[in-house]
Parts: structure tokens; C-alpha cells; sequence
């Protein structure tokens, strides 16, 4: 017998059996890239997950910026995985706002799943505005399969009202804020998974 160490398994190599040494704690037996024989590796098609949620208020102006508590960091296991971004915007306005899904690798942001470019229209991931009721709270979502490549990245949303500078965008509450039953505080989520490709 070729093997030598318990959970060793016998495999036909190219010309003989062969020993495949037992793999470490999670990992899966499965066909190699060349499907020529077997390997050791991650299982499943989830290999980590990150979150954050935001439960308090922000008001953001004119300008794009972070909305703070919507922040994940992901460090790869691989170059080659994809990851897979999933956020849930609760936003008021008391115009028309827009939101931007951001990556920023070794210093340098990166702007995902966003329109294309149109001579003076805002590009953005997701945009809205109110149906004529300040007490109104949109709730947005998006969904983007992101390819970073190997390190560590930070994922987060950016909101910004590029209507006028004295426009404003709420999140997790209406433009309306009366302290009444009927008047809502909401949250936020912004999840990153890394998933095989």
C-alpha cells in the first residue's frame, strides 16, 4: 500500500496507485483542474461571508460619501474567486439622491455595477427620489459579482444628492422626522461573500 498516514486514500496515478495524502479540516475531495485525477480543496461555493449592518440615522449632502457603518474588509483566499456583493438601502430625500457601490484596493477606489457615462447625468449604482411624501423611506437593493483579485478589499456604499447643494439624502429615516408613531426608523446591510467562480 502506498499510503502512510491515516485518512490516506489510494488513487490510480498515471501508472500505478498512488497515494493522495488526507487533506486539512473543511476541505473537499474533488476532480483537479486538468480532470486528470483528485485533490484536496475548498468545498462548497461559499467560502467566507462578511457583513455590517447600520441601524443609526446619517444625512448625507450634495457631494458623494461614505455612509459610515456600511463597511465590509474581505481578504481572498484565492485571486481566481469572484465575490459577490449584496447591499439593502433604506434612503429618504428631499430630492433626487443616488447611491454608488465602492471597492477600494491598496489605496484606489473603485466604482461597481454603475450606468454607463451620458454627457451630464450622474453615474450610479442606484438611484431614487420621493413620490411627494417627506415621511416616505425607499428601500434599495443591488447585487453585483465583483472580480477583485488577490489581497484585502473594502467594500462600501457611497450616497450623494447631486440635485442642488442644498438638497440632502437621509438614510434609515424619512426627510420628515417628527417624533410620531407613524414616523420610522429602518437599517441598513451591506454583505460580501467570496464564492468560487
Amino acid at each position: 500500500s502506498p499510503t502512510t498516514t491515516q485518512g490516506d486514500i489510494i488513487v490510480r496515478g498515471a501508472s500505478a496507485d498512488a497515494r493522495l495524502a488526507i487533506g486539512t479540516a473543511g476541505q473537499a475531495l474533488k476532480v483537479n483542474a486538468s480532470a486528470n485525477g483528485l485533490e484536496y480543496g475548498a468545498g462548497g461555493g461559499v467560502l467566507q461571508t462578511k457583513s455590517a449592518t447600520k441601524t443609526d440615522t446619517q444625512q448625507i449632502g450634495q457631494a458623494f460619501a461614505d455612509v459610515t457603518g456600511l463597511s465590509v474588509n474581505l481578504t481572498m483566499t484565492s485571486s481566481s474567486n469572484k465575490v459577490l456583493v449584496t447591499i439593502h438601502l433604506n434612503c429618504s430625500n428631499n430630492a433626487y439622491s443616488a447611491a454608488r457601490i465602492v471597492r477600494v484596493t491598496s489605496g484606489t477606489s473603485y466604482d461597481l455595477c454603475m450606468g454607463d457615462a451620458s454627457a451630464s447625468r450622474t453615474r450610479a449604482s442606484m438611484a431614487w427620489q420621493l413620490d411627494n411624501d417627506s415621511y416616505e423611506i425607499k428601500s434599495m437593493s443591488n447585487a453585483f459579482l465583483d472580480t477583485p483579485g488577490a489581497g484585502t478589499h473594502t467594500y462600501k456604499i457611497q450616497v450623494g444628492n447631486p440635485y442642488d447643494s442644498s438638497y440632502y439624502a437621509t438614510i434609515n429615516y424619512g426627510s420628515s422626522d417628527g417624533n410620531a408613531s407613524y414616523v420610522s426608523r429602518t437599517a441598513s446591510t451591506i454583505t460580501v461573500q467570496e464564492v468560487l467562480p
